[in-house]
């Protein structure tokens, strides 16, 4: 599977200095998925070439723990859960050494996802923040059918355990940012 483009965007809740939690929206955009398969058939073994295209809405719901400010710098580590729709688009099967070809349905389905983060905040201001994230996402399978020509029996293939490794640069606004220590009055007398 190539490299994809995806557009992330949230809204969360920061419940103390230490924790807080988001809700994202995901939009991964289309991707090239390749795979090549090989079968045995009357003695002698064949191949196919499968060649589609994938992407994905992803939605999840993120805790955060963040562990301490240095420096305006904060490291936090999280993770996340929730649900992923795949589509499979132009799917095609490609016999090798067989006239064999087939077309996909372009299928779409609903996955369980999830995901584990791990980065840095760096403390602009104190209502905006530029945040330095390592994920893993796990967003799930998508299953395409296969209708070959030449009235052949379709075939379904699994497109299983979707998984990226995504470094991500992002902004947050604190709508209601942390009032600003007030020292206290000191008076002589």
């Amino acid at each position: 599977m190539a490299d994809t483009m995806f557009y992330n965007v949230g809204v969360g809740y920061e419940l103390n200095n230490w924790l807080r939690f988001d809700v994202t929206g995901e939009y991964r955009a289309k991707t090239a998925v390749n795979a090549f398969g090989t079968y045995t058939f009357g003695g002698g073994t064949f191949g196919d070439a499968y060649q589609g295209n994938l992407n994905s809405w992803v939605v999840l719901a993120n805790g955060y723990v963040d562990l301490g400010t240095w420096w305006c710098i904060t490291p936090f580590v999280g993770a996340g859960i929730g649900a992923a729709y795949n589509t499979m688009n132009d799917l095609t099967d490609i016999g090798i050494g067989t006239s064999g070809t087939g077309i996909g349905r372009n299928s779409a389905s609903w996955s369980p996802a999830w995901a584990l983060y791990a980065g840095l905040t760096y403390n602009v201001t104190q209502s905006f923040k530029v945040d330095l994230t390592y994920r893993y996402l796990n967003y799930g399978s998508v299953t395409d059918t296969i209708d070959c020509a030449g009235g052949c029996n379709p075939d379904s293939y699994k497109f299983g355990n979707l998984s990226s490794q995504d470094i991500m640069l992002g902004v947050r606004f604190l709508l209601l940012p942390e009032p600003t220590p007030v020292m206290p009055l000191m008076s002589r007398g």
